[in-house]
């Protein structure tokens, strides 16, 4: 039987914390920021990062449609300068207006949260020149593991050998990255009458072009499920269906 923690030991305000965070995101006004930033356009169904421009599908996941994007407050709602101050201002800020909101996608809210901790970091610690400001992103660059930036495969890459202890070299990089290139299996499209459709250079293409999740295609091309999205899949290659025992 699990013991119960002592009550010294809850901090309230964590709590209070999560649990607006909760109600937040039922607020009208957050559902209004994602309706105002939902593109229909012929085939084109998705919410349009107000950063970089580009317009992310709706992810089908189970019975449910998955977002691809966050709604963003333009003004933090803790202050990077001044910090957390009290709860009537926190609240103010965060039930904030619609002209304050702002949908992006994740890697765009990553890059501005990342520059928002800094400068809560520089404030905090009194250093808060543009040199200053630099090096706290420079030294800070190895702890945070290159959150923020979007993760290429030789991001990902450079991770698992940090992570392994191994030398990251750029060569060793290159090496894997060519290694990991050619695992890119394609698969075609097939309607469930047997028509092909289309081939696509990996089971993450087909996902992002047909808005189908790409584990759901993967148990298709396994011969796990019957089709994915009213679609049938099958390896392009011959062999990878031979290595499946497909054929």
């Amino acid at each position: 039987m699990m013991k119960r923690k002592p009550l010294s030991t809850f901090n309230l305000d964590s709590y209070l914390f999560v649990a607006f965070k909760r109600i937040w995101t039922w607020a009208p006004v957050r559902k209004q920021a994602l309706s105002n930033a939902f593109i229909k356009s012929g085939p084109i169904i998705g919410h349009k990062c107000a950063s970089c421009g580009i317009i992310f599908p709706l992810l089908n996941v189970g019975k449910r449609k998955k977002k691809q994007v966050h709604v963003d407050h333009i003004s933090p709602v803790v202050d990077p300068k001044t910090g957390f101050i009290g709860w009537d201002i926190y609240l103010s800020r965060l039930f904030t207006q619609i002209e304050n909101l702002q949908v992006l996608c994740v890697a765009c809210h990553k890059i501005k949260t990342k520059k928002e901790n800094e400068l809560r970091y520089a404030f905090s610690t009194g250093n808060t020149s543009e040199a200053s400001r630099k090096k706290i992103s420079v030294a800070h660059k190895g702890h945070t593991r290159l959150v923020g930036i979007p993760k290429t495969i030789q991001h990902k890459l450079a991770m698992s050998l940090e992570r392994k202890g191994k030398p990251q070299t750029q060569a060793r990089i290159n090496a894997l990255t060519l290694v990991h290139l050619k695992q890119k299996v394609p698969v075609t499209a097939y309607t469930l009458n047997g028509e092909e459709i289309e081939t696509f250079s990996s089971i993450t293409d087909a996902g992002l072009k047909l808005n189908i999740h790409p584990t759901n295609i993967s148990r298709v091309c396994l011969g796990q499920r019957k089709a994915a999205g009213n679609l049938y899949f099958n390896y392009t290659n011959e062999n990878e269906r031979r290595r499946d025992g497909r054929i």
